[in-house]
C-alpha cells in the first residue's frame, strides 16, 4: 500500500495543498491514499475509489500554512518539489457535456456569513449580477454557480455554512438564457462537485468570490477575476490580488478587484 496522507481542513487547502501534494504522488507512480472530506472525491479523480478515504468534517488548519495567504507564496518550496496542480481543465474537458456556440463566462457566486458576521459580506451583489448579465449575455453564455439550500445539493461541500436567503435566483429569471449549476446538475445527474469541475473546464474566463471557490476556478478560464468586499477581513489578504501565485495552477490571469463597478469596467474592457 502506497503512503498515506490527510487533508481534511478547509477547502483552499484541499484544492491547493491536498490535490497538488496527491497527484505529484500519483505521478510518482507512489499509489497514495488520501483522507479527506467525502464530497471531495472528484477533486481526486486520479485516484482510484479505495484510495480516498471519507472523512464527514472539516478539521483545522496544518502549521505554517498561512503562508498561503502571500501573493508570492511558493508552493513547491513549502509543500515539496513533487507537488503538482492536477490537470483539471484537460481532464474534465474531454469529459464534460457542455457544447456552446458562444463563449462561456462562469460566475462563481456565494453567500454566508463568515468570520462570524451576523450576515454574509464576500458575495456578488445583486446590482452587478444584473449591469454584468445585461452587458455581457449576448456575447457569452453564462454559467452561474452558487449553492443554495433550498435545492438540491447532493455532492456539496461539507464545511460551509447554511447559505442565507439571497435572491439571485429570482433575478435570474429575467435572464432565460443563463444556464445555472442546479439547471445541469438536474439535466446530467451529476452531485454539486463534480457539476463544477465540468462547468468550468468549458469555461474562456471565470468570477469568484475570494476564498475556497477562487482557488478552485484558478484551474480553469484565460482570465479569473477575484471580487473581495472591501470591508471583509479576508480581503486584504495577497493570495486574492492581481498576479498572486494562484496562477501556478493553471496559467490563468488572476485579476483581484475590491469594488465591484470599477471590476465591471475592467471585465467590459477585457472581454467586450
Amino acid at each position: 500500500m502506497g503512503k498515506r496522507y490527510s487533508c481534511i481542513s478547509e477547502w483552499s487547502w484541499i484544492f491547493s495543498e491536498g490535490v497538488g501534494t496527491l497527484y505529484g504522488a500519483h505521478l510518482k507512480g507512489e499509489d497514495p491514499q488520501i483522507t479527506t472530506l467525502h464530497s471531495a472525491k472528484p477533486f481526486f479523480y486520479f485516484l482510484e475509489d479505495n484510495k480516498i478515504v471519507s472523512h464527514k468534517v472539516a478539521g483545522a488548519f496544518g502549521p505554517g500554512t498561512a503562508m498561503f495567504y502571500e501573493k508570492d507564496f511558493n508552493p513547491k518550496e513549502s509543500w515539496g518539489e513533487d507537488w503538482t496542480p492536477p490537470p483539471y481543465k484537460e481532464h474534465f474537458g474531454k469529459i464534460s457535456p457542455i457544447k456552446s456556440e458562444k463563449p462561456i463566462i462562469v460566475i462563481n457566486n456565494k453567500y454566508n456569513p463568515e468570520w462570524l458576521a451576523k450576515i454574509p459580506k464576500n458575495f456578488l451583489p445583486l446590482d452587478f449580477l444584473k449591469e454584468f448579465l445585461d452587458k455581457f449575455s449576448d456575447e457569452y453564455q453564462i454559467y452561474y454557480m452558487r449553492y443554495d439550500s433550498d435545492q438540491d445539493n447532493s455532492g456539496y461541500f461539507d464545511d460551509v455554512p447554511s447559505a442565507e436567503e439571497y435572491a439571485d435566483y429570482n433575478l435570474l429569471k429575467n435572464y432565460p438564457n443563463v444556464i445555472t449549476i442546479y439547471d445541469f446538475m438536474k439535466k446530467h445527474n451529476i452531485g454539486f462537485n463534480e457539476s463544477q469541475l465540468l462547468i468550468m473546464s468549458k469555461a474562456k474566463h471565470i468570477i469568484s468570490v475570494n476564498g475556497g471557490s477562487a482557488v478552485l476556478s484558478a484551474y480553469f478560464g484565460e482570465d479569473v477575476v477575484i471580487y473581495g468586499h472591501p470591508d471583509c477581513k479576508s480581503t486584504t489578504r495577497g493570495v486574492w490580488f492581481s498576479d498572486s501565485w494562484l496562477k501556478e495552477m493553471s496559467g490563468a490571469n488572476i485579476i483581484g478587484h475590491l469594488h465591484w463597478a470599477q471590476m465591471l469596467n475592467d471585465c467590459e474592457e477585457r472581454w467586450l
